[in-house]
């Protein structure tokens, strides 16, 4: 799987088996993984994507004033 981490942990990472891609929001199937907490708001809408749809997470990001 592709998969981020926070700055410096990528080697765990990889020699967990996954590909580090150093973004700060990765989405591989239904693996979701965030940076740090940077990516806090683009990671819960990607969660909130996955759950409950497009139109929920737009609703969401709208709600919270998020560009």
């Amino acid at each position: 799987k592709k998969a981020t981490v926070y700055p410096g942990m990528d080697a765990d990472l990889t020699a967990a088996g996954a590909a580090y891609t150093g973004l700060p929001l990765s989405i591989d199937g239904n693996i979701i993984t965030g940076e740090a907490l940077g990516a806090a708001i683009p990671f819960a809408l990607a969660i909130a994507r996955e759950l409950a749809g497009a139109d929920a997470a737009a609703r969401v990001k709208k709600a919270i004033v998020y560009q």
